[in-house]
């Protein structure tokens, strides 16, 4: 039998304004007295291509990581870092966070 690790869905967003960068602002955990940021997200882009980055420079229409309309991004890097924006008016991200 093979072992497999199990996420734990953390929540759900919807993000429609993204002719700006914006954050994910990931949701935290807390267990007892620790508190954490979740580790895992599921992003994907909708109405329109977005672009992202995750080094600390906000993305911009022309610069940043393209991510087409339609595709699923899953991302475990650092979600406090992560920024998106949209190349057009009309894109979207839909996000699920997972521990």
């Amino acid at each position: 039998m093979v072992q497999r690790d199990t996420k734990v869905s953390l929540g759900y967003k919807k993000i429609e304004s993204l002719v700006v960068p914006q954050s994910l602002d990931a949701p935290k955990i807390k267990r007892g007295r620790d508190e954490r940021v979740c580790s895992l997200a599921v992003i994907t882009a909708e109405g329109g291509a977005v672009r992202w980055r995750d080094d600390g420079v906000a993305p911009t229409p022309t610069d940043g990581m393209p991510l087409q309309a339609g595709s699923t991004l899953v991302y475990d890097g650092n979600l406090a870092k992560i920024q998106f924006i949209g190349q057009l008016p009309l894109a979207k991200l839909n996000v699920t966070f997972y521990e």
